[in-house]
């Protein structure tokens, strides 16, 4: 018995042996996507993970496969509270991604994430580390106060996208990506967006398979970054902003109402042109309108 156990491992059993074979395969493959002419067009260093899973990332990452199943969802719907079950927009939808997939999409994270906040604007405080909703709205109050210190008028407007995640248009999403982010990183994202399937599942019931033609995954570890991405070329706009997420505040100061009317309107047309052109679309309702002066009305005769 202890010769047995010193021998070699093909002598231990078919297990054993399976998966010596196995790792020996996988070792080759390794090698050969190292030193494979296709790397080259890779100028980043491909990111790397702990163990054996660095090897199994790259090499789906270099070439330029992931396996279909990481790219499907399972998507249940959840009855909102208090609402009729027979109509469907009455339930929330809820996806449940790859855990494989999450995993990707993390490590890819992880390397970009320095790089996107330098990228960002300091007016987009969605998903980003050590930013939050309040800070918003302390920059919004001290620029209405600095306002008043400046017997200036403050007009905002506040509005939104609708759906704003599942409009995201791949195509110019990889033509943004392109001029800020290394090729491994866009060629990654395309990988993970390319022929997303999702079915949905209500009770006994399942529907048939149906592909993403846009949007982003819900429940998507990259998804915040990439929409914050995508729409950091809102901020050419005349006015002040205050973003965050797709929630948007624009806000511009001047002395009489009739200027910042003039101002607000002419930069809500460009707002609108910038979503018809990326394939976004704003919120249905109208925008909500709010002054701010510190100006006291002269007092009516009786």
């Amino acid at each position: 018995m202890g010769q047995l156990a010193s021998g070699p491992p093909e002598l231990h059993g078919c297990k054993s042996g399976a998966n010596l074979s196995m790792r020996s395969a996988q070792c080759a493959e390794v090698h050969e996507v190292r030193h494979s002419p296709r790397v080259r067009q890779y100028p980043s260093r491909v990111p790397e993970a702990s163990g054996s899973s660095r090897h199994h990332v790259a090499i789906h990452i270099l070439l330029q496969r992931i396996p279909r199943t990481w790219r499907q969802a399972k998507v249940i719907t959840l009855q909102k509270p208090g609402k009729e079950p027979h109509v469907a927009a009455n339930y929330r939808p809820i996806s449940l991604l790859s855990v494989c997939y999450k995993l990707l999409e993390r490590i890819v994270l992880q390397r970009i994430n320095p790089v996107v906040e330098d990228l960002l604007s300091v007016d987009q405080s969605g998903f980003r580390r050590g930013r939050c909703t309040s800070d918003q709205v302390t920059a919004l109050t001290t620029f209405i106060e600095n306002g008043f210190q400046k017997n200036l008028k403050t007009g905002t407007v506040f509005s939104d996208l609708t759906a704003a995640y599942d409009t995201i248009w791949h195509i110019g999403l990889l033509v943004k990506l392109s001029k800020c982010l290394p090729f491994w990183c866009v060629r990654t994202v395309e990988l993970l967006l390319r022929n997303r399937r999702f079915r949905v599942h209500m009770g006994d019931d399942t529907s048939s398979w149906r592909t993403h033609k846009n949007g982003l995954p819900q429940g998507s570890v990259l998804a915040p970054t990439l929409f914050n991405l995508y729409t950091n070329d809102l901020l050419t706009l005349l006015v002040r902003k205050f973003i965050y997420a797709d929630d948007i505040c624009c806000a511009t100061q001047a002395e009489t109402f009739a200027k910042l009317e003039c101002t607000l309107t002419a930069d809500l047309a460009r707002l609108t042109q910038y979503c018809q052109q990326w394939c976004l679309k704003p919120s249905s309702q109208r925008p909500l309108r709010v002054s701010f002066t510190c100006a006291i009305p002269a007092p009516t005769a009786s």
